[in-house]
């Protein structure tokens, strides 16, 4: 989008990710929500953003992504408990597939 191609900050990438996904391009929007985590300085709103991402993609189905995203929020800030919900609940909701955990 022109918007962070002139201002590619954290916040923008946020706004143009959150836009994207209410307009149902999940994919286009996790370019720049990932963006936004590579951009962030703030080693809080880093994890925050990374669990939110976590968190979307195991309310979507994708089990494997929120567990990569949830290790990341772990590696982040090992004493986050969400990241360990997220990493739980991904391989629980994954065990009917039983594939793509490593």
């Amino acid at each position: 989008m022109a918007l962070y191609n002139l201002e590619p900050t954290s916040e923008t990438a946020i706004v143009i990710g959150d836009y994207l996904q209410q307009k149902g391009q999940y994919a286009e929007a996790l370019k720049y929500l990932n963006a936004a985590i590579a951009n962030e300085e703030d080693p809080d709103r880093k994890l925050s953003l990374t669990l939110s991402i976590a968190g979307s993609e195991l309310g979507s189905g994708n089990a494997r992504s929120a567990a990569d995203y949830a290790r990341r929020a772990i590696s982040l800030n090992p004493e986050s408990g969400y990241g360990y919900y997220i990493l739980a609940q991904s391989y629980a909701s994954g065990i009917n597939g039983c594939s793509g955990f490593n």
